[in-house]
Order: C-alpha cells, then sequence, then structure tokens
C-alpha cells in the first residue's frame, strides 16, 4: 500500500467511526422517546446503526486499496476522500432513515394496544 493509501485509510478511519458514534449517540436519544427504557433505544440504535458502519468501512478499505485513476499523490487522496465522504453521507441518511421508521413503528404499535386497551411497555 502506498503512503496515499494509508493517508486515505487513516482520514478514513476518523471520518466513518466518528460518525459512527455521532449516529448512535444521536439514535440513542432519538429512540429514547419510545423506548422508556435505555437498554431498549441503545440496542435499537445499535441494531441500525452498526450494519451502515460495517457498510461505510467496507466502501473506506475498498476506496483506500484499490486504484481510482492514476497515483498523482494530493489529488488522489482528495478524490479518494471525497468518495469516502459521500459513502459517509449515504450511510448516514440510511441510518436516519431507519431510526425514524423504527419510531414510527414503535408509535404506530404503541397506538393499536391503546385502542384496544392493553397496557403499554
Amino acid at each position: 500500500m502506498t503512503e496515499a493509501g494509508v493517508a486515505i485509510l487513516v482520514i478514513g478511519l476518523v471520518i466513518v467511526l466518528s460518525q459512527g458514534a455521532m449516529l448512535l449517540e444521536g439514535g440513542r436519544e432519538f429512540l429514547a422517546k419510545v423506548y422508556p427504557n435505555p437498554k431498549k433505544a441503545n440496542a435499537a440504535a445499535l441494531l441500525v446503526v452498526a450494519p451502515a458502519l460495517l457498510l461505510t468501512l467496507g466502501a473506506l478499505l475498498l476506496v483506500a486499496t484499490t486504484g481510482v485513476g492514476s497515483d498523482a499523490g494530493i489529488q488522489t487522496v482528495l478524490n479518494r476522500v471525497g468518495i469516502i465522504f459521500l459513502a459517509a453521507a449515504a450511510m448516514h441518511f440510511g441510518a436516519i432513515m431507519m431510526l425514524t421508521r423504527e419510531k414510527s413503528e414503535v408509535e404506530e404499535i404503541e397506538e393499536t394496544e391503546a385502542e384496544l386497551g392493553r397496557p403499554q411497555h
């Protein structure tokens, strides 16, 4: 692996892992509104964020190790970091959509249980 590849890998890891941590924390807070038990909110957020994070890490590894044009130093690094940012944005969008869907489903279940007169969880 070239020096550019190592730089891309390090920069990409910082981007992806920091975004994953932010999504996990935000997901916990977002789902805490519908899950009164913090452990359930944490587990649900982790189930959504973990696959998205793994997909983005896979994209990062592919971008860092696969050739994208000629190896022109800083231009190559910037091109590949741009691709990593696009992948991270897609991961962020997908995770937010999944968290929103999870919240909506839980709210629908609670409304249905309330209409049927069942105790809520």
